[in-house]
């Protein structure tokens, strides 16, 4: 991931924000994705708190948008 990826997929954004709940779902993947690779990638401890913040996603709850 580098910025002109980041740049592509805001754009891809701006294209569906007619489609909010489309809209939504790219952006949140987005700033998973961004949280996934600071993770792997980023300086100590900005990856130790991107990877806690990542295990949300093992929580049980309902995700949906209404």
């Amino acid at each position: 991931m580098n910025l002109d990826d980041i740049e592509k997929r805001i754009a891809h954004i701006r294209e569906v924000a007619p489609d909010f709940e489309a809209a939504h779902g790219r952006e949140d993947e987005l700033r998973a994705d961004f949280i996934e690779y600071v993770s792997k990638h980023g300086p100590s401890p900005l990856r130790e708190m991107a990877a806690a913040i990542l295990t949300t996603d093992s929580i049980d709850f309902p995700r949906y948008c209404a």
